[in-house]
């Protein structure tokens, strides 16, 4: 049971103070979600840059109609490796030699692997008060998107780790008219070239990408360098009040058991930005619930009423809520994984007096604390949850496919579930690869597992070391990426998109390496204000986790008495 608060609670913004008065229900709404990726109603095309003489307003107008019938069917999310695979241009390169009858990105121009994704879709957003917005989880590297004969974004996007969301409102067609999407996409450039040792030539690191795409010592290059759109691709239409980064901060004072028949009490602060699009100030109407996880009818209220600023942002942060007798999520072999769900909507009076829903987002946090710490008589880094200290057993994750094929949430359980029953409880992102789609972050969520996310940093590519296979001097190479404000808006945002996941457990500058000098600092700083409390080290081999790694190679199981 929710401790008894006050139902209106006055709480300090950016712009202005809660107001207690009576909540209004929204009578209509204005926000819709629609996932148009591939689907049984939903086709895509692709062709290459260079057999499509026209550019991308012409691509997707409308009078005259532009034909895709030459394309290839493909599938969304996609690259241009699974676009060839799956219309046999390509044999499959996950068989015997066949990855050495593909010609790999560094043997020819950029140009022939850069192409073109499109698709027909409708959506039943009708409203001509709404604002749509085109919203892209993972595009590899550039790109560029056209709509209905225009293009949409003014600066070319870029960086794989990138989310974007795009107003599409002014080149959108409502009432189920059929829009024409388009969007050119090209690969990393340095592409990087492979030598059949870690990362190639290192100049992939030059990007801020998924290094090992130029091989590693446990794989192939894969040759289009992943370039496409590479995850989710979806429209939203929203009011005038958006909601951004919605997070849930928690707080499980003391130490707790995981077989008390009532627990103490825990807190939690919900934190969101408002966005006002309007020329003219609004009232924002806040309001969420939360959910219990073992009883699904009981739901608790809370509401504010918040004064928005036209054109301008709202931070909202709400006083610390008590709950009283909390269900505790614990670390796989410690306990059960309780999850709460949390709705948040956003609602405003429009100039029709009518109040609308503007905006809504729901997801999974949980009540735990998670705390780390330096033993000097072990000589390492210890983990206590809830405050119970915990004997930690993980593995090393590098991806679910080189390809970035099935990412999705059916694939993810499935991979993470087999990590629950082998009695593990951390799995450690490696930074040679991506960041973790929320899908995964859900299953550890779910399954109990601790997730050590890195940055896109590694030794190798980066300069923790002479190497004469690689292209650059080290010096050289431990400036990379090119690109530093990238890295950082991208390290942002994937701290935005993964904080509320109670499996998440430390962020982490790079493998056996740190990012650049001026890089470091503002990364740590970024975790310290975006994802208070989480913990953050500088590479995998700093803070109690080296100094050394390895052994790489095989060993007998006595090998490891020996060292315990």
């Amino acid at each position: 049971q929710l401790h008894k608060m006050p139902r209106w609670l006055l709480l300090s913004l950016l712009f202005g103070l809660a107001i207690a008065s009576s909540f209004e229900q929204p009578s209509s709404s204005l926000f819709g979600l629609v996932n148009i990726g591939s689907s049984e109603t939903q086709q895509w095309f692709a062709n290459s840059t260079l057999n499509v003489p026209v550019d991308g307003t012409v691509i997707t107008s409308i009078l005259p109609a532009y034909t895709l019938e030459n394309w290839y069917n493909v599938t969304v999310p996609g690259t241009v490796l699974t676009a060839l695979l799956e219309n046999e241009i390509i044999p499959d390169p996950y068989y015997g030699l066949n990855n050495q009858k593909i010609i790999d990105i560094s043997q020819t121009n950029t140009n022939n692997f850069s192409y073109w994704f499109a698709t027909y879709f409708k959506v039943p957003f009708s409203s001509p008060k709404a604002h749509v917005w085109l919203e892209l989880r993972g595009i590899n590297y550039y790109a560029n998107v056209f709509l209905n004969g225009a293009r949409v974004n003014v600066d070319t996007l870029a960086g794989m780790f990138m989310r974007q969301r795009l107003e599409i409102t002014e080149y959108y067609f409502t009432n189920n008219f059929i829009n024409v999407l388009a969007i050119a996409t090209s690969p990393p450039d340095p592409p990087g070239v492979p030598n059949g040792g870690q990362c190639g030539d290192g100049t992939i690191g030059e990007s801020v990408t998924l290094q090992y795409l130029v091989g590693w010592d446990w794989m192939q290059p894969v040759h289009d360098r992943s370039t496409g759109i590479w995850d989710k691709i979806t429209v939203r239409s929203t009011g005038e009040i958006i909601l951004n980064h919605p997070f849930v901060e928690t707080s499980v004072p003391g130490i707790r058991y995981p077989d008390e028949n009532r627990q103490s009490a825990a807190y939690y602060k919900l934190k969101v930005t408002l966005e006002n699009l309007a020329q003219a100030p609004l009232t924002a109407h806040l309001s969420w619930s939360i959910m219990d996880p073992n009883n699904a009818s009981d739901v608790y209220d809370w509401n504010s009423i918040l004064k928005l600023e036209p054109m301008k942002s709202t931070d909202f942060e709400s006083e610390n809520i008590q709950v009283d007798n909390p269900r505790l999520w614990w670390v796989n072999q410690y306990g059960p994984q309780h999850l709460y769900t949390l709705r948040l909507n956003v609602s405003y009076e429009d100039e029709d007096l009518e109040m609308v829903l503007s905006d809504s987002h729901q997801f999974s946090f949980a009540f735990r604390n998670l705390s780390s710490n330096i033993d000097l008589s072990l000589g390492g880094r210890v983990f206590q949850i809830n405050g119970q200290q915990i004997f930690v057993r993980g593995s090393n994750w590098i991806g679910l496919d080189a390809m970035m094929r099935g990412l999705n949430s059916t694939n993810y359980e499935n991979a993470v579930r087999m990590h629950r029953d082998m009695g593990l409880m951390m799995i450690r992102v490696w930074g040679g690869g991506i960041t973790e789609r929320p899908e995964f972050y859900d299953a550890c969520d779910k399954y109990g597992i601790l997730v050590w996310q890195e940055f896109w940093i590694t030794g190798d590519c980066d300069g923790a070391w002479i190497d004469p296979t690689k292209k650059d001097s080290q010096a050289r190479r431990g400036e990379y990426p090119n690109w530093h404000s990238l890295f950082l808006a991208s390290a942002t945002d994937a701290i935005l998109m993964l904080r509320s996941h109670p499996s998440l457990a430390l962020w982490c500058g790079g493998n056996e390496w740190k990012p650049p000098a001026d890089i470091l600092p503002k990364l740590q700083a970024l975790v310290n204000y975006l994802d208070p409390g989480r913990l953050f080290i500088p590479s995998s081999l700093s803070d109690g986790l080296g100094p050394s790694d390895g052994p790489y190679g095989i060993n007998f199981p006595t090998w490891f008495i020996q060292i315990i």
